[in-house]
């Protein structure tokens, strides 16, 4: 019942999480608040631009406001997530060769394969449960099957699974799981990490 109580809950968010020495990090934890929120607001203005409209005059409104000069430029809060991620890891790689007195804590590959498996069991499960279950339900509307583009999935399968979704198919349009590219992005970051350090 403790997992329930609105006090301990409460208690538990407000405390700092860092580890000692790492307090001043604990900033990183607003700024991720911050662009997630701002990446929320502009994604739902933009499915709603992308769907079928009726009230255009709606729209012109939005795009006259100043509120929407925000909407328009979240998607470029995506990039400090790219920086929070360089950062990060460098801090951490950082602090683990500092306590292995200047070596590597072990060795590049395991670096990669560490980031690896963090991230693909559940993209994968994400990815299978998306391309073959939720087609099954039959979704209604105008744009479900634009997101569950099958035929797409059954093209791109593998570059999916090797995370190079964001590369291939070049010049075309990826429908299937479209949203992970930044996943992509991440994951071939972290490939050339230990080159570059």
């Amino acid at each position: 019942m403790r997992c329930f109580s609105l006090t301990d809950n409460l208690q538990n968010l407000m405390r700092p999480r860092a580890k000692h020495g790492d307090e001043e990090l604990e900033v990183l934890n607003g700024v991720r608040v911050l662009c997630c929120t701002l990446i929320i607001l502009g994604n739902t203005y933009f499915y709603i631009l992308r769907s079928p409209l009726q009230n255009l005059e709606a729209v012109e409104q939005w795009l006259k406001s100043g509120f929407f000069g925000v909407v328009l430029s979240a998607d470029l809060t995506v990039d400090v997530f790219f920086w929070m991620s360089a950062f990060l890891a460098s801090y951490q790689l950082l602090v683990l060769m500092k306590l292995n007195e200047g070596n590597y804590p072990c060795s590049k590959k395991m670096l990669v394969f560490s980031r690896f498996m963090r991230l693909a069991p559940l993209y994968y499960t994400t990815f299978f449960f998306l391309w073959q279950v939720v087609v099954l339900w039959g979704g209604e509307g105008p744009l479900f099957f634009e997101y569950t583009n099958m035929s797409q999935c059954q093209q791109t399968w593998l570059w999916h699974l090797l995370f190079m979704n964001n590369l291939v198919p070049w010049k075309q349009r990826d429908t299937c799981m479209g949203w992970t590219w930044y996943i992509a992005c991440e994951m071939q970051f972290f490939l050339f990490l230990p080159a570059l350090v």
